[in-house]
């Protein structure tokens, strides 16, 4: 493991959102986990990081949602979640 994902792993296990986020990312793109990157986001989410939100309501809505079936108009609630 690089230094910086051990790092970036540090700072998650502190709460800290963006690192979370950074690590959602990382499953996502280059493990190409889906579940993994979505449970990341969404803990990143319930912290209150908007990115994760957004990175969440990306997954949902191309199909990649490792959580099961959701539809269209549970994906505009999320994006609408985001904004308030």
């Amino acid at each position: 493991m690089s230094l910086a994902l051990q790092q970036l792993e540090r700072a998650a296990a502190l709460n800290h959102s963006g690192a979370i986020n950074a690590l959602g990312w990382h499953s996502l793109e280059i493990k190409r986990n889906f579940t993994e990157a979505a449970e990341r986001f969404l803990r990143a989410h319930l912290l209150g990081n908007k990115d994760a939100s957004h990175n969440l309501g990306h997954i949902y809505y191309y199909g990649r949602n490792a959580f099961g079936v959701v539809d269209r108009v549970s994906i505009a609630r999320h994006y609408i979640d985001i904004i308030h």
